[in-house]
């Protein structure tokens, strides 16, 4: 039963990153950058075609709630534009990252009947 617990905990939590990232960066960084480029800023000149390090750093600005001194993204910017709701979900998205990184320790380094079975 415990195991069983376990391993519904672990795909909750992995949906729920999956889902909520997917939903931070195709609704709420897509419409602060529309907002940003129409303001007449360019919000990724280093990420432009590129892996996408730019979505981390936005949700890590939503959560903290005000600029950094040093950034590598328009924090000022991006705070201006953000919604309630963007902020919410960059909790989310970062929250259950960091369970599922949590769980996934468990499954590797934790006790035996959590494990990933490999044989």
């Amino acid at each position: 039963v415990i195991v069983f617990c376990f391993d519904l905990i672990v795909m909750i939590v992995g949906w729920t990153w999956l889902l909520s990232t997917l939903v931070f960066i195709r609704v709420s960084a897509k419409r602060i950058e529309t907002k940003i480029l129409q303001d007449g800023h360019d919000p990724i000149g280093w990420d432009r075609n590129g892996w996408g390090f730019r979505f981390p750093m936005y949700a890590s600005v939503l959560m903290r709630g005000k600029p950094a001194k040093v950034s590598l993204v328009e924090d000022k910017l991006i705070l201006k534009y953000a919604t309630v709701f963007d902020r919410v979900l960059a909790y989310i998205v970062t929250i259950s990252f960091v369970m599922a990184l949590a769980l996934g320790a468990v499954m590797g380094l934790g006790p035996e009947e959590y494990r990933v079975k490999t044989s």
